[in-house]
């Protein structure tokens, strides 16, 4: 039996809170138990390192308040670790951006900007549509081929290369996790990318 990964929605941002429309229309959509809000960034970035097994997509505020970090180091920190959590950058004042701010947000792939102040009508179908491509991105389906299998399983060999070095899925998903900053990564992906394509030319009768 097929097993879904859940889907996530992590607001990170000082002031929102539960009554807030926008949790209110996030939790009608996904449910309750899928929208985690933190006040305080190193909570939500401790939150999703810890959660990597599901499907995330992050609202993050810019300003989260004095003596917290800015929304954009809260990013990059994120981005260390994996390419594979989608994050919407908030604020309610997107003009004040700095270039170098937006350069990095484009650079290490922010999916979107959004006005915290615009209201659910606007932002709702913004943060859909990023759902919607998580559950399509190559990187993310084979993230959720790889956690479905057992644990202890994910650790043995799993994949010899032409080099001799060995990986278990688990290495494969690190890797994978990594995005354009692992060579490794990137040739998994268009690896079993390939042989997917070929598999439905070869089967496209019984599609």
């Amino acid at each position: 039996m097929k097993t879904e990964i859940p889907i996530k929605i992590v607001i990170i941002d000082d002031n929102f809170r539960d009554n807030d429309p926008l949790i209110i229309a996030l939790e009608e959509e996904y449910g309750e138990k899928s929208v985690e809000i933190f006040l305080t960034p190193n909570k939500g970035i401790e939150y999703i390192l810890n959660n990597l097994s599901s499907k995330i997509v992050v609202l993050l505020d810019m300003d989260l308040g004095e003596n917290e970090k800015r929304g954009d180091a809260v990013f990059k920190e994120i981005r260390e670790k994996t390419t594979l959590v989608t994050v919407i950058i908030m604020s309610a004042n997107l003009p004040a951006l700095t270039n170098d701010e937006l350069r990095g947000f484009i650079n290490n792939h922010a999916f979107s900007t959004i006005k915290s102040n615009d209201g659910v009508k606007v932002n709702l179908p913004i943060i859909k549509n990023a759902v919607n491509k998580l559950n399509l991105r190559v990187d993310c389906a084979l993230e959720e081929w790889i956690l479905r299998n057992n644990p202890d399983d994910r650790e043995k060999p799993f994949l010899t290369l032409r080099s001799g070095e060995i990986y278990s899925l688990n290495q494969v998903l690190n890797e994978i996790r990594k995005g354009h900053e692992s060579e490794l990564g990137m040739f998994f992906q268009k690896s079993i990318l390939n042989m997917a394509v070929e598999l439905l030319a070869r089967q496209k009768e019984s599609l």
